[in-house]
């Protein structure tokens, strides 16, 4: 699965601003969007992405080969739990990846982001808009701190950046 746009610089300053990151993505696709990330983070950030097909998380462990073991890729079905800590992530990416899921994968996919972010950690959220993904979000859960709407290519999306309330 390639970015929705060659380029994700939306996700930078909220990404930078972080010490010690730690990012978590769901639908990982190859790996060119988390290359992209890391080569533009600092150094001391760690990426664990996550793919349900087992070709595209070969491709993306093998294109964060050469990052040092700051990136790693794990095939995982989205209706189950990741093999992260609670509260263990700084940063969470579902982008352009729940329109494709099952509703078991959805709900499963937002519960593991609401459950692996740390308070205060960054949920990265684009989907069609016509899923609605406000619908998904609990309002005692997360803060929406940035809602894009992005038409392009007759496709209308969602973009939020959301805070996990304490």
């Amino acid at each position: 699965m390639k970015p929705f746009s060659p380029e994700e610089n939306w996700l930078l300053p909220h990404l930078n601003a972080r010490k010690g990151l730690q990012l978590a993505e769901l639908g990982c696709g190859d790996g060119e969007r988390a290359a992209w990330l890391l080569e533009r983070l600092p150094p001391e950030a760690a990426y664990w992405g996550f793919d349900s097909h087992t070709a595209r998380a070969e491709a993306a462990a093998l294109r964060l080969s050469s990052f040092a073991g700051r990136g790693k890729v794990e095939r995982r079905d989205p209706a189950f739990l990741l093999p992260l800590a609670p509260a263990s992530q700084d940063a969470f990416l579902l982008l352009d990846l729940l329109e494709n899921l099952r509703m078991d994968q959805l709900y499963m996919a937002l519960s593991e982001a609401r459950r692996t972010l740390r308070a205060g950690g960054l949920l990265f959220l684009r989907c069609k808009a016509t899923l609605e993904p406000r619908h998904y979000i609990s309002p005692e859960d997360w803060k929406i701190l940035q809602e894009t709407k992005i038409d392009r290519d007759g496709v209308s999306r969602e973009a939020l950046v959301l805070e996990r309330l304490g």
